[in-house]
């Protein structure tokens, strides 16, 4: 699994996944094993990221003005 979610980090990185591929994997991973830590740090990290990108960052949340 581990290897799996890699791969798609880094199809990711260079911009031959897209976003919503990335997080449709990423949940279907999490549906399947919701115990695992990792994978729950990973989506609410996923959803901290996608706020900072488009500025509508959720409560707790911080955008840094540049």
């Amino acid at each position: 699994m581990g290897e799996m979610l890699l791969s798609y980090a880094i199809l990711l990185y260079v911009g031959l996944m897209s976003d919503t591929e990335y997080k449709e994997n990423l949940g279907l991973y999490f549906l399947k094993h919701p115990d695992n830590a990792l994978l729950l740090e990973l989506e609410w990290s996923t959803l901290a990221i996608s706020a900072l990108r488009t500025s509508e960052a959720p409560p707790g949340v911080f955008v840094r003005e540049e």
